[in-house]
């Protein structure tokens, strides 16, 4: 869902089968260990792929990747400080 928002958000359409192939494939790379998190290698397989599989421009596929990132990684950062500020401070602690 987060990437067709972003798809969306940019004014780019994707076939949902498109979509699905995308999130996948780029959730998979994550697994292989050659950067954290697959910062980088992600990014540059995604746009390989929404280039070369689904002829988008390359500067389209270079926000779409960005912005997806983007959006994952602080929407991480929002919630977890979200429950880290809602939770008791004994379980911050260890204690």
């Amino acid at each position: 869902m987060r990437l067709m928002f972003v798809l969306w958000a940019l004014g780019l359409e994707l076939p949902a089968s498109g979509i699905v192939f995308v999130a996948v494939a780029t959730s998979l790379l994550t697994t292989v260990p050659l950067t954290p998190a697959g910062f980088g290698f992600v990014e540059i397989a995604m746009v390989y792929v929404l280039t070369e599989g689904f002829g988008l421009s390359q500067s389209n596929a270079v926000a779409v990747a960005v912005l997806d990132r983007a959006v994952s990684v602080f929407s991480v950062i929002v919630v977890g400080a979200i429950v880290y500020v809602r939770s008791d401070r004994s379980e911050r602690v260890g204690g």
